[in-house]
């Protein structure tokens, strides 16, 4: 079943991807000291990004970042917190603000994000009936992730999300578009397209012996969670999410890395508005939705030079699971979504392997999209 998500995680994922630069020291230094100010300029704590982004849902937005990267101690990686906000052609207006730690020389890890904002949707072509679509979707959002290393390079921990995203449907756009796709739409099927407030406590339990965190070469990682919304928390409606990662990192030839990675995500008793979504480039998140998701994601990594290289993506995922209308199928075409991207990338700091990505991806049919991101999908 496809239908307008609320999963406001891809609010967070939208803002945090973007192309980087970092403000240099303003500081005059001897001609001699040049080749030291480039690579204290590179290895800078600050972080300066511009965010751009055009897909059929949001159409084209701007906006920026603000970071500041700070390191506990030696052994953690480089922690990072930020402040961003972007505004779209739509009118619409999102802030966010996170915080990305490790501490403890990496024995102990947490994650902080919150987002507010205003979101007018414009679908070009809604779920490809040709069908122009306009929603308006306010956001809150937070979300708290803590994990603790408990052998070797195994880390569990606790997560929590707390989300009012509620959504309002423009009602002469969605009649017409629904009546002229011959839909059945009770009024509790628009109260579930419409989303709710929800509350979720989860456990998570990872495997990570990853070489660096935002730029691995070797090493791989797993991570299990769950979500448990109930009302009791204080949410609308209750019901359970399961989430499994697994990613690979295969150096060869001269520094360049093929990176692979699957992922899958299932619901119980969820709402349509909480089903899985389609995740990979070329797709709006939030577009597509099933009751459960998976993908395998590859992405080659061609190094160049020490700080440009090349990036050929290629992906392809599925929904599935039983629906109202029947049991969505992967051996079904129309729920199954191929994607390719090309592009390059430029490292601005060298020490923990941020990079700067800007490629073109392509799904199927009209969807599209142009990525400026601040570091890799995985």
């Amino acid at each position: 079943m496809k239908n307008l998500s609320k999963i406001s995680t891809r609010i967070i994922t939208a803002v945090i991807l973007s192309i980087s630069l970092v403000f240099p020291a303003l500081a005059e230094e001897e001609p001699e000291q040049a080749e030291d100010v480039k690579e204290e300029e590179k290895s800078s704590p600050w972080i300066a990004t511009p965010l751009i982004s055009s897909d059929p849902k949001l159409s084209t937005s701007i906006g920026g970042l603000v970071a500041y990267m700070y390191s506990f101690d030696e052994i953690s990686p480089a922690s990072m917190f930020g402040l961003s906000a972007t505004y779209s052609n739509t009118d619409s207006f999102v802030m966010a603000g996170f915080g990305q730690m490790y501490f403890d020389n990496d024995n102990q890890r947490a994650l902080i994000a919150l987002a507010k904002g205003t979101i007018h949707n414009d679908y070009d072509d809604y779920l490809g009936s040709g069908i122009p679509l306009k929603t308006t979707d306010d956001l809150n959002f937070q979300v708290a992730r803590y994990s603790y290393r408990v052998y070797g390079d195994w880390f569990a921990g606790l997560q929590a999300v707390s989300s009012n995203y509620t959504v309002v449907l423009a009602e002469e756009i969605v009649q017409s578009a629904f009546n002229d796709t011959s839909a059945e739409i009770s009024n509790d099927q628009l109260i579930e397209l419409a989303g709710f407030e929800s509350k979720a406590l989860g456990l998570t339990v990872e495997f990570d012996n990853r070489d660096k965190q935002r730029a691995a070469t070797a090493g791989q990682f797993l991570k299990l969670n769950n979500m448990a919304y109930r009302e009791e928390f204080g949410g609308d409606i209750s019901f359970d999410a399961y989430q499994l990662k697994y990613s690979t990192y295969l150096s060869h030839g001269n520094g360049h890395v093929l990176a692979i990675s699957s992922n899958a995500r299932l619901t119980v008793d969820a709402p349509v508005a909480a089903y899985s979504s389609v995740n990979v480039k070329g797709y709006t998140r939030g577009q597509f939705l099933g009751p459960h998701s998976a993908d395998i994601q590859i992405d080659e990594r061609i190094n160049l030079t020490n700080d440009w290289g090349l990036i050929a993506y290629a992906a392809v995922a599925c929904l599935y699971g039983d629906t109202n209308e029947g049991y969505m199928s992967c051996s079904d075409s129309d729920n199954v979504f191929p994607s390719l991207s090309l592009g390059a990338t430029y490292t601005i700091n060298q020490k923990e392997g941020i990079v700067v990505r800007t490629e073109m991806a392509k799904g199927k049919g009209s969807s599209k999209g142009f990525y400026m991101s601040f570091g890799h999908p995985f």
